[in-house]
């Protein structure tokens, strides 16, 4: 059956405000990449002879950048403990300041805290299913409910500031000492984030342009589970995650309340 059309309103409207946040978000990094915030050198790299392109801010990136992924991470793990919230209310589950959406570290975890809440025992059914079907653990189907879990803790301690990499020059003009020339050359980033090496040549080169660069704004330290990802796609995903698992629930909700009644 169909659930209400009113379940989980607040929720999805939590989800909804994210969204806002991250569209904005996005925004603002692309106001910021356009902007003149780096310098760009060349310098040999005295190991291995190549010429890597050294990359620097500057200017930091705006405050308000974090902001914007701290409140977009916020809200879409709130609404998570929304939904928990209402299915509380809806079933007459106790309600109070402990009551959220159980996401752990293991699934030995997940099962004694969703056995030792208040859904176990009024609504079996659907305990089973938060258990065996969503995965709300690091390694399981919904892992990435972890993963949103990690940055919702790390953001209420410390600004999720993330950090600038260079993904690709293109239109770069460039000769050595001895006026070998390259014309409109493209390079890529290897090695990881930041790591382009740039032209390996056994002569000392000049960079006449450096063309124009492609960068990506990336989850930095202290990140650990999605360091070096990019940020706007990895909240994009989070958000269609999390939307998915509302919907889900849902459905399921709606299925098993209605075979109690």
């Amino acid at each position: 059956m169909s659930p209400p059309a009113d379940l989980f309103h607040d929720a999805k409207l939590k989800i909804i405000w994210a969204n806002e946040h991250i569209r904005h978000l996005n925004a603002l990094i692309d106001r910021f990449i356009q902007s003149d915030f780096c310098s760009l050198s060349v310098e040999e790299d005295p190991n291995t002879g190549d010429n890597r392109l050294k990359f620097g801010l500057k200017e930091p990136i705006p405050p308000v950048i974090a902001l914007h992924i701290g409140d977009s991470i916020h809200n879409l793990r709130a609404s998570l403990d929304y939904m928990q919230w209402e299915i509380c209310g809806r079933a007459h589950l106790r309600q109070d300041q402990h009551t959220r959406f159980a996401i752990s570290e293991s699934r030995e975890k997940l099962v004694a805290t969703v056995n030792g809440g208040p859904v176990k025992t009024s609504l079996p059914n659907l305990a089973a299913f938060i258990i065996d079907i969503i995965q709300p653990y690091q390694g399981g189907k919904g892992d990435p409910l972890h993963t949103l879990h990690r940055l919702d803790i790390a953001d209420k301690h410390r600004l999720l500031v993330p950090v600038v990499s260079v993904v690709a020059l293109n239109g770069v003009n460039a000769k050595d000492e001895k006026g070998f020339k390259l014309i409109n050359c493209s390079f890529s980033v290897i090695g990881g984030p930041g790591q382009m090496s740039f032209i390996r040549s056994p002569q000392k080169i000049h960079i006449e342009s450096y063309g124009k660069a492609t960068f990506d704004v990336l989850f930095g330290e202290g990140e650990e589970v999605v360091r070096g990802q990019p940020v706007f796609p990895t909240l994009v995903q989070l958000s269609q995650f999390v939307s998915g698992i509302v919907d889900q629930l849902a459905q399921k909700f709606a299925a098993v309340t209605a075979a109690t009644s």
